[in-house]
């Protein structure tokens, strides 16, 4: 075992890429907007036949080979020895291949040789890999058509007797669990390419099993990775190869790039510390000390965190790996040629050492994170558990929350905060780019009046918000729902907040116990799925709350508002914005449904000014009041002014698709929308090929069907607060999918 380390080691070390550590936030692959989605192609595998009498563990229901590659299951594998080979080819021709995506149930010891076909069968490329990372892209040569994978460098003995052979071929030299070839275009987000990472990171968390990174250390990954940290996480055992996929699929998510190491430790005996102890090896051939002493010398990070060793530990597994660590590290410090130790070596405290908050470093992960758009840790860590780790699901894990960890040894002086980077040289934490203040909201220093149910200030009529942070959950979950059936689609939430957020000072807000729409935003956000993309418009329309972004007469937005919010969204899905002066401004006085409903005269007599901004670029607008059958308008909003905010895209039909003959980005559009979605649908359609704006009230049909149907690459979901908050729209929009 302490050879087949040290190669790992080794391999680890090599290639030591400079690569800056992904904001969490960031789970799509880098892209260029003009990009469409790659596309798995289908393939024709040629695989080795399966030893007589050979089992694959955990692969019993798994009858064909071919089918280990495709089940998304990490324990489920395709065996090969040296000698045979593991091939695949794609038989149309006209479908660009660009990308390789290999899964390895286990990193061949030896390394494997990848080989690329041209359509003649003529041999393009030959590459010894032997960088040790699971889960790799490789770039496919031009006109590439077919890859074969081989043990090593998949020389076979010249010379061999017979029994030789025979245990040759045996031996379950590599094994592949997923082989996907992409076609040109952006990778899914799914999609992990590890790198070895970089010596000397600032921060080595050594975890006993896969989950615990969430289970046992809460928000800390996130809050590390928020400071601009360089983080390593290493696993002592991977209780399966599944875990260990679902482990380094949420770990990508969050934004580790440097793949995680595991020790290689089986972990039998479960956690009784004393049989743990007993057999010393877990299992393998070596103490966990003397393993850990390679990998963290070789390492040599900044900050080294890991469970207490303290008796009261109840887990024996941390308890165990506690007392590995420190023994590893009290080794490397008295080594005989050259000492070191970690700068600052940190252990989980136990609930007296908490107590004593003297003895306790307690990192804030309730806080927003810059780097994760306002997310706390704490949910990030709840999020990761619930939408990467399957096989856990049955056992409904949940993250810890306010872990506390003892300094036992630091090179730097005490800590004086919350912060375990505390005088450590990590470079700087992303901040966010300094917005101007706000202008304060006008207050009067009445607290107006209710007519109607409808808050009459400042000469204005308002709704008041009474949603939940239950109904927020409920709504992000029919989302991460939805978007489970979106493959290869881009998807993102945002929610938009009524007038009186904008245009109410807190003081009135809080008098009438108007609950906080910032925070029901926030309880989406913290909710949504790692595959959706939050766009939180809030600050966006809060600087600008002294502009027309509002009707005062209706519950609506006004186009102004939509625009800035418009402008968000492109920034999150990388596609250019467009400016107002590229549209044709017309305007009409507009008297809305606050005014009809409360009948007062203050409104009545003080009517809005309602703009319609028409594009100047070249399109087509279709209609369809139930998204099946469409007929083609002269123009993307209607002109007729007794029509009001219906003028917007012609009213809340089922879906307006729009066409912008200008654009060819592979880019196209669909947005699940109520009635504020109107407003910012011209807008949208300068910046993508083609928009369907869907109605979630009115539209019939399947909506992931309807995606496929016309190329869909993106979907955002642009929904009101007051629609978040009833139950009756969240089944709407879930109607779309069942």
């Amino acid at each position: 075992m302490r050879d087949r380390i040290g190669r790992a080691l080794a391999a680890l070390l090599a290639m030591a890429l400079l690569l800056a550590t992904l904001p969490g936030a960031t789970t799509a692959q880098a892209t260029d907007a003009a990009e469409t989605a790659a596309e798995a192609l289908p393939l024709v595998l040629t695989l080795p036949a399966q030893p007589e009498g050979a089992v694959v563990a955990d692969a019993a229901s798994v009858t064909d080979l071919s089918e280990r590659l495709t089940d998304g299951n990490a324990n489920t594998r395709v065996p090969c020895a040296l000698g045979e080979t593991i091939r695949a080819d794609w038989p149309d021709a006209g479908q660009a291949a660009g990308t390789l995506y290999l899964e390895w149930h286990a990193a061949p010891a030896d390394g494997y040789t990848l080989v690329q076909y041209g359509a003649a069968g003529e041999e393009l490329s030959r590459e010894l890999v032997r960088d040790g990372i699971l889960n790799r892209t490789f770039a496919l040569e031009a006109g590439c058509s077919g890859v074969e994978l081989l043990v090593g460098d998949g020389l076979i003995p010249q010379e061999e007797t017979e029994s030789q052979r025979k245990e040759r071929l045996s031996e379950d030299r590599m094994a592949l669990s997923g082989l996907t070839v992409y076609g040109e275009g952006v990778l899914p987000a799914t999609v992990q390419q590890w790198t070895t990472g970089d010596p000397e990171p600032d921060v080595l968390l050594v975890v006993a099993q896969p989950g615990e990174e969430f289970t046992v250390f809460g928000g800390l990954l996130p809050v590390l990775l928020d400071h601009g940290a360089d983080v390593r996480v290493l696993f002592m055992t991977e209780t399966t190869a599944q875990a260990r996929s679902e482990s380094f699929a949420a770990l990508y998510a969050l934004g580790l790039r440097a793949q995680p190491i595991v020790a290689g430790f089986t972990g039998r005996g479960g956690t009784d510390y004393d049989m743990l102890r007993g057999k010393k090896e877990w299992g393998a051939g070596e103490a966990p000390s003397r393993v850990l002493e390679d990998i963290i010398g070789a390492l040599r990070p900044a900050v080294v965190v890991t469970y207490s060793s303290d008796r009261a530990q109840e887990n024996g597994m941390h308890r165990l790996t506690g007392e590995a660590v420190e023994d590893a590290l009290a080794a490397l410090a008295g080594g005989e040629e050259t000492s070191w130790q970690p700068q600052k070596f940190y252990m989980l405290a136990t609930a007296q050492q908490t107590a004593e908050a003297a003895q306790a470093t307690v990192p804030d992960t309730a806080a927003p994170l810059v780097a994760y758009g306002g997310q706390s840790a704490d949910a990030l860590a709840q999020r990761a558990l619930d939408t990467g780790y399957a096989s856990q699901a049955v056992l409904r894990p949940q993250a810890a929350a306010g872990c506390a960890y003892r300094l036992v040894t630091s090179a730097v002086g005490a800590d004086t905060g919350a912060d375990l980077l505390e005088h450590i040289d990590v470079p700087p934490a992303p901040t966010a780019t300094p917005e101007p203040t706000p202008p304060p909201i006008y207050d009067d220093g009445t607290e107006g009046y209710m007519s109607s149910g409808i808050l009459i200030y400042n000469n204005k009529g308002f709704e008041m918000f009474y949603g939940s942070d239950s109904m927020a959950t409920a709504y992000a979950e029919t989302l991460n729902d939805c978007a489970s059936q979106l493959s290869g689609t881009k998807v993102y939430s945002m929610v938009i907040p009524n007038h009186s957020e904008f245009g109410v000072p807190e003081r009135v807000r809080n008098y009438y116990e108007e609950a906080s729409q910032r925070e029901n935003t926030m309880a989406v956000n913290n909710t949504l799925s790692a595959s959706i993309t939050a766009v939180d418009i809030y600050d966006a329309l809060n600087l600008h709350n002294n502009e027309d972004i509002y009707f005062d007469t209706d519950t609506h937005w006004a186009p102004l508002g939509a625009f800035y919010a418009y402008k968000k969204f492109c920034e999150a899905a990388g596609v250019t914005p467009t400016t107002l002066d590229s549209f044709t401004k017309t305007s009409s006085d507009f008297t809305g449904y606050l005014a009809y409903v409360t009948s007062e005269d203050v409104l009545n007599n003080n009517p809005d000014t309602l703009d319609l901004y028409d594009p100047k670029y070249n399109y087509t607008c279709e209609i369809s009041y139930d998204g099946q059958y469409f007929e083609e308008t002269d123009s993307l909003n209607s002109h007729d002014e007794s029509l009001g905010y219906a003028m917007y895209l012609h009213g809340d039909m089922g879906c307006v698709r729009i066409t912008n003959h200008d654009l060819s980005t592979g880019r196209k559009l669909l947005v699940v929308k109520d009635s504020y979605g109107n407003a910012m649908g011209p807008f949208l359609g300068a910046s993508f090929d083609e928009v369907h704006v869907v109605d979630f009230r009115y539209f019939e049909g399947d909506l992931p069907t309807y995606c496929t149907e016309h190329g869909i690459t993106d979907v955002l979901f642009a929904v009101n607060e007051m629609a978040v908050n009833t139950e009756q729209h969240q089944n709407s929009i879930r109607a779309l999918f069942d």
